[in-house]
């Protein structure tokens, strides 16, 4: 461990030499996004004088005092759906011309490959870009159609989801045939649109269908190729490595980057061969290139005691340690996926999103090239316990100098230790964040009750046995206070991010109340995996609840209609003796629906053929 800390020391100290440089030769960074909140990292350089701005988000909704953001008169983020090139060159014009004409800017940004760069240089102000984190490749390695052909060229075939790809001209008997041979054991199947017909990517386009006859007729009544996948009962993990090389861009700072060309077809999934060559004719190979795994988190979807929606993410906890087979698995997937990326001329952070059934399998449902929602916290976690940052090791891979033999020694380092850092990763302590959202039924508004700012609180249980948010334990959110959490211990300390309400404030239902967050206890984590799901940790539901009743008022948490139908579904009549018993063949909503028709067709019957 002490040479992963002396890494990271050296780390820092070389991106600190970088930003003196960019403040020695005046250069600027600029951060044109659609989601300024990315831009955390480049507090790194502001703090250091380097001239720093961010073009994006909504007017005055400053998102870091360091650094100054000129938004516009509505706030981007809605817009990340299509990412419509008007509105990015709306977004690139925000950027002050003082910042542009005749200076030397590097460009920052989160979603690499709608050309930023490009459209500064038409402002035609004489700016010279001399480093960007840009890249295009995303367009090939987030199409769904290419992911079989990727796993397969990394070694990952057997992490493969069952999948093949239909179109509205297939015949009625072969869909019948694919259906039959992709569905999973309830008859799930999974239908994403894959190409350019439909121009959707990254979890959008994607349709859960349960029967032959639907997955007959949306095929058929939609254009376009569409990949249809197996549905996997699981749970969730999102994974975030780096992939990078040590070989020094031609006319700019960081390392060799690679990008298609306009003969390169990103929806080929044969595509991968030629940037492959195309990246090993520019020098990048098995001796240069470096990759740090990060670490999978635990994703948690559809809780009833933090949502009412089945399908809605209610946390993800960073800090969570996978051991055994899932956690080799996890890390065989990001060591050959970050190979082969790196080995394709990627520069930067990229991920892959999860499934983990309840053998332990891990599954691979897509590749996201660029930086997940994790990563930060992730980053944050890891600069914590003494091991390098992502963030900082991709911002240096982009802005660091590759011929300046210190820039080069931290990457060889890297190289060198990766696996240990790797396992530094693994098993670190780190963040976790729960999403309480409002869960009283749709078309109603509920009246907060107490007041509640961002802050750092105590929740405790008192000697009746019930817990309480204590509002007079607040403390600052800057503060340097220690985190409890281990609600075993009778009290936990945690931090309320978001969500500043007032008494007689209304809220509907599915808004985001807060999260909350704090450093995962490995003894008593927030989450936990009963059944192959991931739920909420029976020790935590008290904490969850006193904060909805300090909210609302005791009894909220019973308005919930998701909450309502799990608790009916633990509850189960035996033929028909009337004693609830948990773990049943027949529910009381399964047995009504089909008692209701055996009594009505009876009545019939014996009413002579009357209608009942």
């Amino acid at each position: 461990m002490q040479k992963i800390q002396e890494l990271n020391n050296q780390l820092n100290e070389v991106l600190e030499q970088t930003a003196e440089k960019f403040k020695e030769e005046n250069i600027n960074i600029v951060m044109p996004t659609y989601i300024p909140q990315r831009g955390e990292i480049l507090k790194e350089f502001a703090s250091r004088g380097v001239n720093t701005a961010i073009a994006g988000g909504m007017k005055g909704a400053q998102c870091f005092k360091e650094i100054p953001q000129y938004g516009m008169e509505e706030d981007t983020f809605p817009y990340t759906d299509g990412f419509p090139d008007y509105i990015t060159q709306r977004i690139t014009r925000l950027i002050p011309d003082d910042l542009l004409k005749d200076r030397k800017v590097a460009v920052f940004s989160y979603v690499n490959n709608l050309g930023w760069s490009h459209y500064i240089e038409e402002r035609n102000l004489g700016t010279q870009i001399v480093a960007t984190v840009e890249q295009n490749l995303r367009g090939y390695f987030e199409e769904k159609g290419n992911l079989l052909k990727i796993l397969d060229t990394a070694g990952l075939s057997e992490y493969k989801i069952p999948t093949e790809q239909v179109s509205n001209e297939t015949t009625i008997d072969e869909l019948i045939d694919v259906y039959e041979r992709i569905k999973n054991e309830d008859g799930k199947v999974v239908v994403q649109d894959c190409c350019s017909e439909n121009g959707n990517a990254g979890g959008k386009g994607t349709l859960f269908i349960n029967s032959c006859e639907e997955f007959v007729k949306n095929i058929k009544e939609n254009k376009g190729r569409r990949k249809v996948a197996r549905f996997i009962k699981g749970f969730e993990s999102n994974l975030s490595f780096f992939a990078g090389n040590t070989k020094p861009e031609e006319n700019m700072y960081g390392s060799t980057k690679m990008n298609l060309t306009p003969d390169m077809d990103n929806f080929n999934p044969d595509t991968l061969d030629s940037l492959l060559a195309k990246a090993r004719e520019a020098g990048i190979n098995e001796d240069n290139i470096v990759t740090i795994v990060g670490r999978g988190t635990l994703k948690a979807v559809g809780d009833e005691n933090l949502t009412s929606y089945e399908s809605n993410g209610v946390g993800n906890d960073i800090g969570y340690v996978y051991e055994g087979k899932i956690g080799d698995q996890i890390t065989e997937v990001g060591t050959k996926l970050a190979r082969l990326m790196a080995l394709s001329g990627k520069v930067g952070i990229a991920g892959a999103d999860l499934i983990i059934d309840k053998q332990g399998k891990v599954w691979i449902n897509e590749i996201n090239d660029r930086q997940q929602g994790p990563t930060a916290q992730m980053s944050k976690d890891a600069e914590n316990n003494g091991i390098p940052s992502l963030l900082k090791i991709s911002l240096l891979s982009s802005y660091g100098d590759f011929r300046d033999k210190k820039v080069l020694e931290v990457f060889e380092n890297l190289r060198k230790y990766s696996q240990e850092i790797h396992k530094a990763y693994k098993t670190g302590r780190g963040e976790f964040y729960l999403k309480v959202n409002s869960t009283h039924p749709k078309g109603h508004y509920e009246k907060v009750k107490n007041n509640l700012r961002p802050g750092i609180y105590e929740i405790s249980r008192n000697e009746d046995g019930k817990w309480k948010l204590n509002f007079s334990s607040y403390k600052s959110p800057n503060s340097n206070v220690s985190y409890q959490t281990n609600p075993k211990e009778g009290k936990v300390v945690v931090k309320i991010v978001g969500g500043d309400w007032k008494v007689g404030d209304e809220v509907e239902n599915g808004s985001q109340l807060f999260r909350l967050t704090g450093i995962t206890n490995p003894e008593n984590p927030p989450f936990v995996i009963e059944n192959g799901k991931t739920v909420l940790n029976k020790s935590w539901k008290p904490v969850v609840e006193a904060c909805y009743n300090y909210l609302f008022g005791e009894g909220y948490t019973h308005k919930n209609q998701l909450w309502k139908k799990r608790e009916a579904e633990k509850y189960i009549y035996v033929g028909w003796c009337p004693v609830a018993k948990e773990n049943q063949k027949f529910t009381p909503t399964k047995q009504f629906a089909i008692l209701c028709p055996m009594l009505k067709n009876h009545l019939y019957k014996n009413s002579g053929g009357k209608n009942a």
